[in-house]
């Protein structure tokens, strides 16, 4: 199947520049230029309009683009398939991964899967949640376990693998003034507290951002991280506050875990292709994890 030249339109899209798109297909200028004016006298209008400094795409080139995408994810699919049948013989089957809990639960359910249908394959990705529910709702991952801070997000089948509450943890030398009535926060005395907070584009943090745009709250960050061990370490030693699923939940006496009020909650899933729910074989994976 060839898609030259939509790779090359596309290249162009997305650097906006010709002499960036040929480096970056690794062609000559004069080569994807000539393919642009061919591919444009062709379609009898222009895709870009050119400007000094980057080329603007038009209506028509905005149109042929979104089709070129939907053409090179339809081959992706198509050779994935392919791929899985020629290559060994066997089933396979794409999964996405996105945490620690995510990842031991898919290596204790595929060793079980494995015993089962050894002619099946899986094969394991890790990546951020946000890229994995981009490539499972392009079709390219069967399924994916992720955790999500809201069930209201999912918009394919799902299963609820574990519901985490969110904690709060505090150096147990914080002032006792920060308490208020039955042991609630008062978190107008922690806005001048630092706090580590996990990294960009991570669940953990896309949660934390909620709970401070809820209180009026801009913290100051001191860290971002997403090693539990390393967090807790910096929260003894008194260096900020910081989140953590309870079920990562460690005991150390210089650290106190608050829940919050209301109780914050995330959810460890796996979200699968509708077509999985009718795969007796990964039904039977689903049902493992």
């Amino acid at each position: 199947m060839n898609t030259r030249q939509l790779e090359y339109i596309l290249a162009i899209a997305e650097e906006k520049n010709i002499l960036r798109a040929s480096e970056k297909l690794f062609i000559s200028q004069s080569t994807l230029s000539q393919t642009l004016i061919n591919l444009e006298k062709e379609l009898g209008t222009p895709l870009f309009i050119r400007n000094q400094r980057e080329l603007a795409i038009t209506e028509a080139g905005q149109y042929y683009i979104e089709a070129a995408r939907d053409i090179m994810h339809i081959k992706e699919q198509a050779y994935d398939r392919i791929r899985s049948i020629s290559v060994t013989g066997k089933e396979r089957y794409r999964v996405g991964i996105s945490s620690q809990e995510g990842m031991e639960r898919f290596l204790t359910a595929s060793g079980l899967f494995q015993k089962k249908y050894p002619g099946v394959e899986l094969y394991a990705t890790d990546e951020s949640t946000k890229n994995l529910l981009k490539k499972l709702n392009m079709g390219q991952l069967a399924l994916i376990i992720t955790s999500l801070d809201s069930l209201q997000k999912i918009t394919l089948p799902y299963k609820v693998l574990n519901r985490e509450e969110i904690l709060l943890l505090v150096p147990r030398t914080l002032p006792y003034k920060i308490w208020g009535e039955n042991r609630r926060l008062k978190w107008e005395l922690l806005k001048n507290e630092h706090f580590i907070l996990s990294k960009q584009n991570s669940t953990m943090r896309s949660i934390t951002d909620h709970i401070f745009k809820q209180l009026g709250v801009n913290p100051d960050i001191v860290c971002e991280l997403d090693n539990t061990s390393a967090t807790i370490h910096m929260v003894a030693e008194g260096t900020g506050l910081a989140f953590l699923p309870s079920g990562l939940k460690v005991e150390n006496e210089q650290i106190r875990y608050v829940s919050l009020t209301p109780k914050v909650y995330r959810y460890q899933v796996v979200i699968y292709q509708e077509e999985m729910s009718q795969n007796p074989k990964m039904t039977d994976f689903i049902d493992l994890l």
